[in-house]
């Protein structure tokens, strides 16, 4: 009789496949385990960069001084020439060799009795300035634009502010410096308050 061949794998101890769910549940303690170092890192940096922009402002208040001074001054002296810079003529912008200077105004308009406004200006005779969707109600877009119209009006329930910019924008930076023109009249009258 012939003998068995016998094979020459050995015999292994079969094993159970790895539990996915502990495998699962490792990947997203690693991943939590970085975010929570990101984190740290980001707040240490957050925190450093508070500090810097506190500093920051600190080193540019002088120049941030200085820059409105030199805006005050060239509203003054714009102020003072307009009729000569303009020709005569009504212009928002004005170019210089340096950069340009622009002088705008923004409105608002705040409604805070609509019923009340709309009454009046029915009664004076402003009913383009009512808007009728559902209701009657104030066309704030129109009287933004038409602010000139109602200057001087006292209409009960609406308030209309306006507020006048100067801007000076150089040619060298293309950086606008835009500042009220109430706050550049201010520093007007305490330059000159210093001279004197």
């Amino acid at each position: 009789m012939a003998a068995k061949r016998r094979s020459r794998r050995g015999k292994f101890p079969s094993m159970d496949a790895p539990d996915p769910t502990f495998q699962i549940n490792m990947g997203i303690r690693k991943v939590s385990e970085k975010q929570k170092d990101r984190e740290t890192l980001r707040n240490g940096y957050a925190v450093k960069k508070q500090e810097l922009d506190r500093e920051l402002e600190e080193k540019c208040e002088p120049y941030d001084r200085a820059i409105d001074e030199l805006v005050c001054g060239i509203f003054t002296r714009v102020e003072d020439n307009r009729g000569a810079l303009t020709q005569g003529k009504m212009k928002k912008v004005i170019q210089f060799t340096a950069g340009a200077i622009r002088q705008r105004f923004t409105s608002s308009t705040s409604v805070f009795d609509e019923k009340k406004a709309v009454r009046w200006m029915k009664r004076h005779g402003l009913k383009k300035y009512i808007r009728r969707k559902v209701i009657e109600e104030v066309n704030k877009q129109s009287t933004n634009s038409n602010r000139k119209k109602l200057a001087g009006r006292k209409i009960p329930g609406l308030s209309i502010d306006y507020t006048e910019f100067f801007t000076v924008t150089p040619k060298a930076t293309e950086i606008p410096i835009t500042l009220p023109v109430p706050y550049l009249k201010r520093l007007a009258k305490k330059a000159a308050k210093k001279k004197s």
